[in-house]
């Protein structure tokens, strides 16, 4: 590897072998002249403007330069992760703002989190937001709260119009005017550390639920990070999201907990970038949007329509109002049998060890059970009346 990279006077190279569909061994290596990726020209290429792909985002441009997209509803989720200072926020803008050109306000609503209070601050107020941007931890997992318990609220919809998903539910209703048509909703974390650093129990719990059973119903999600490690990128969060985007990064550690490769070191940055879709590994050129062109879109959003909020995640109660069913089932479960344990909720409701932990977790949050001493079973805390009015569960 060093004798090639010496030979082409190269920074870093990337040997792909074989390159997918040949016989052949791929080296890439930098440009000395690195050229921008225009967003302009890729919105302008007639595979953007798909009417069949309404979530159809912006990448950049391949080896051949061909202007590169990926469909999110085929995803259904994203991660993006890489180094400060690489491309991951013109990244996360330039994906946003594809969303918005393509889809009005009834179509697609966004929850934008932004920990950082300073990466998303173009979007306060445009019409497709559904809350007003979330800076705080705690107002973030209340948003997540609300959104599973949208999503069941959805597939009780489903289930009374006798659909599987949000496809079949919009184009029931209108033809038959029995219901308001659903819009796609797009949950955005601009920096995924900070939330998991201070909630991961209740993150964890509530973006596998929405990971797990969100697509049907029109509900993803893009999560964004500075801080790929295994505390924040765990194995769940991997599982659930098998489209992910590295960009540089100074370690082979960091490189394979996002795309299970070390390749991600040998990025030059400014936007070179590794997609990974499901096991191929993509290198792209991001495309490239500048800070005014995206305020002078959001005012142009702006002056069409004022912003509609469904809620407001400071003033919602304790997260347990829109706890997941499993959550209640679990805790009448303990509070029957006057027994709590990690097995035996994986065994009565057939769970992995994760998750059932990540349950259990919950109810001792909320005063159900009692913490866990060495290996015994824990104490429960409550009897049958007070679940219901602790989970607030209707």
């Amino acid at each position: 590897d060093k004798n090639i990279q010496a030979k082409l006077e190269a920074k870093t190279i990337r040997i792909q072998a074989p390159i997918p569909g040949k016989s052949t061994v791929g080296i890439e290596a930098e440009n000395k002249v690195q050229e921008i990726v225009s967003f302009r020209s890729c919105i302008d290429d007639p595979l953007f403007d798909n009417p069949k792909k309404p979530l159809n985002c912006v990448l950049g441009v391949d080896f051949d330069n061909k202007n590169c997209f990926f469909d999110l509803e085929d995803a259904p989720h994203l991660l993006i992760a890489g180094s400060t200072g690489k491309g991951k926020s013109v990244c996360l803008n330039t994906i946003i703002v594809s969303l918005l050109l393509r889809n009005n306000p009834s179509e697609v609503r966004l929850i934008l989190v932004d920990p950082k209070r300073v990466e998303l601050s173009d979007y306060a107020e445009i019409p497709h937001l559904l809350t007003p941007i979330i800076y705080d931890t705690k107002d973030a997992v209340k948003a997540l709260g609300w959104l599973v318990g949208e999503m069941n609220e959805r597939y009780r919809l489903f289930q009374e119009h006798k659909v599987k998903k949000i496809s079949e539910f919009n184009e029931k209703v209108n033809e038959d005017c029995s219901a308001e048509s659903l819009p796609r909703i797009v949950l955005i974390i601009d920096e995924l550390s900070n939330l998991m650093n201070e909630s991961s129990t209740e993150i964890d719990y509530y973006m596998e639920t929405l990971a797990n059973k969100a697509r049907a119903c029109g509900i993803h999600m893009i999560c964004a990070t500075q801080r790929p490690t295994v505390k924040v990128i765990n194995g769940n969060i991997k599982n659930n999201f098998p489209k992910r985007i590295a960009f540089a990064v100074p370690s082979a550690t960091d490189s394979s907990t996002i795309i299970d490769s070390k390749d991600a070191t040998t990025l030059v940055g400014k936007g070179d970038m590794l997609f990974k879709d499901d096991s191929e590994l993509k290198r792209l050129q991001g495309a490239f949007i500048e800070n005014a062109d995206i305020r002078a879109c959001m005012d142009y959003i702006r002056s069409i329509s004022t912003p509609k909020y469904a809620f407001y995640a400071s003033d919602l109660g304790s997260l347990t109002k829109t706890i997941d069913d499993e959550v209640y089932d679990a805790a009448i479960y303990v509070v029957s049998y006057n027994s709590a344990s990690t097995n035996s909720l994986m065994i009565k409701f057939n769970w992995g060890f994760d998750k059932a932990t990540r349950i259990m977790n919950v109810l001792e949050k909320e005063g159900i059970v009692g913490p866990l001493i060495s290996n015994k079973a824990r104490e429960v805390l409550v009897g049958l009346p007070e679940v219901k009015g602790i989970l607030k569960h209707e």
